[in-house]
């Protein structure tokens, strides 16, 4: 059996994994989603469930510029002929991760706010107002973008706080100190 783990899921849970503890004791809402499709997959990590959700892609121009790292266009050309990638649009992919605690469905970014995060849940068989926790990693348009449907509050009002996270799975971080802000609906 081969797992295809993004390193945004591995973050996105292993963010979360200190946090499980000091969750409440309440059920999540919902059963725990099994999703196997193009825009939502789950796998088990622990107890918990990890399901990323395709929330949108587009490709951008400039592949060498944004990942080139200083490569000779022939480096830079050979190692994407390597991995079968073009040398000259990166396609993007907006993964949103959702993580099913037992006790709360924390849902880590709201994606691009074109729709996509509400038909991926779905496709998960999550509803928006089944979300007990949404994480917001940084203020991209990518990543908060979701946040609203049609001047709505996509997700039930919540309730912000600031949380640092300097440890992940226990272990204190060397580099600075990473920040999210917590977002648990009503």
């Amino acid at each position: 059996m081969t797992i295809n783990l993004t390193r945004r899921a591995a973050l996105g849970a292993a963010a979360v994994l200190p946090f499980a503890t000091a969750a409440a004791p309440v059920l999540a809402a919902g059963p725990d989603p099994k999703a196997n499709s193009a825009i939502a997959r789950s796998f088990t990590l622990g107890d918990f469930t990890v399901t990323t959700l395709l929330d949108g892609s587009f490709p951008r121009d400039g592949a060498q510029e944004i990942f080139g790292g200083g490569a000779s266009d022939e480096e830079f050309a050979k190692v994407s002929a390597d991995n079968f990638i073009s040398p000259d649009v990166a396609q993007f992919f907006f993964t949103p991760t959702l993580v099913n605690t037992g006790s709360e469905l924390v849902l880590f970014d709201t994606g691009l706010g074109q729709g996509g995060i509400q038909t991926a849940l779905a496709d998960a068989g999550v509803a928006p107002d089944q979300i007990t926790v949404v994480v917001i990693t940084h203020m991209h348009p990518d990543h908060i973008g979701g946040m609203t449907t049609n001047d709505a509050p996509t997700f039930r009002t919540p309730a912000m706080s600031r949380h640092p996270l300097n440890t992940i799975s226990g272990q204190p971080r060397k580099q600075a100190i990473v920040s999210a802000i917590w977002l648990r609906p009503r």
